[in-house]
């Protein structure tokens, strides 16, 4: 079935001399009106292009401010992975671990040794320190041999000079 205009551009295809068939094909090729843009129509299509080419272009600027962004986040994985293997040269291992801690047992166990040695020196030099009343008898006994020496010295010198003199 044709469309107003169609037929309009028939009718006006017979009365200008053409065969019913030619003007039938003719019609048939025309679009109808209702289908065909009008300036107003193109007008719309040419400001929406225009916003669509605004949208690409920003579009565009993000996009190389994305690749910009991938860039710099590529740039820091390398960094952390530079990280990663440095940190994983320097850990140690649990054979590691347990090498410093069987090394760390022998030296507390020397170290408790050797205190327990020191210990028992303290207490052997304790056991033979004098103590105060040691000093005190002392004194009283040095201060007996004084008085001896001094009141019979003289006596046990001459005596001493007989026997070794004049046997």
């Amino acid at each position: 079935m044709m469309g107003l205009i169609v037929s309009e551009v028939y009718d006006a295809l017979i009365e200008a001399g053409a065969s019913p068939d030619r003007a039938k094909a003719a019609a048939g090729a025309v679009p109808p009106a209702e289908s065909m843009a009008t300036k107003e129509d193109m007008a719309k299509l040419e400001a929406n292009m225009g916003r669509l080419e605004a949208d690409m272009a920003k579009l565009q600027v993000d996009m190389a401010k994305l690749q910009a962004n991938m860039a710099r986040l590529q740039a820091n994985m390398a960094r952390l992975q530079a990280n990663m293997a440095r940190l994983e040269a320097n850990m140690a291992t649990k054979e590691d671990v347990a090498r410093l801690e069987g090394h760390i047992a022998k030296l507390d166990m020397a170290h408790r040794e050797d205190f327990a040695r020191l210990d028992a020196r303290i207490a052997k030099v304790e056991t033979n320190m004098a103590t105060k009343e040691d000093f005190s008898r002392l004194e009283k006994q040095i201060a007996v041999l004084r008085f001896a020496v001094f009141s019979f010295g003289p006596a046990i010198l001459a005596l001493l000079a007989k026997l070794t003199f004049f046997p």
